[in-house]
């Protein structure tokens, strides 16, 4: 799993969300850390590999510094858009507007 799938396991088990929804985000995770720029999936693999050669406790306190905390900050981040896409996907669209209804504005023109 290596210290992506870690740090994305304990993000979503602070959202409190099932086990099989934390596997599917994993490897989500995993797989956009993987579509990244050359470079930076070389370097994100380097200090994933690092991280999790580290025992558990020296792991947790490694990861709040900087290099790490960054790096713990692109997972944490790409888990948040993972699980909420997840979530989100089977969600109803709602339905779109006739048209003979009213257009609105968000915000009126000047």
């Amino acid at each position: 799993m290596g210290a992506c799938g870690e740090l994305s396991v304990a993000w979503l088990t602070r959202m409190d969300s099932s086990a099989a929804l934390r596997e599917i985000v994993v490897q989500d995770v995993a797989d956009r850390l993987d579509s990244m720029p050359s470079h930076l999936r070389v370097l994100f693999g380097v200090v994933d590999t690092g991280l999790y050669s580290l025992p558990a406790g020296l792991r947790r306190r490694v990861s709040g510094l900087p290099g790490f905390s960054e790096y713990a900050r692109v997972v944490e981040s790409l888990t948040a858009v993972s699980f909420f896409d997840a979530v989100t996907r089977s969600a109803a669209i709602p339905a779109p507007r006739g048209d003979d209804s009213e257009r609105v504005l968000a915000e009126p023109r000047q």
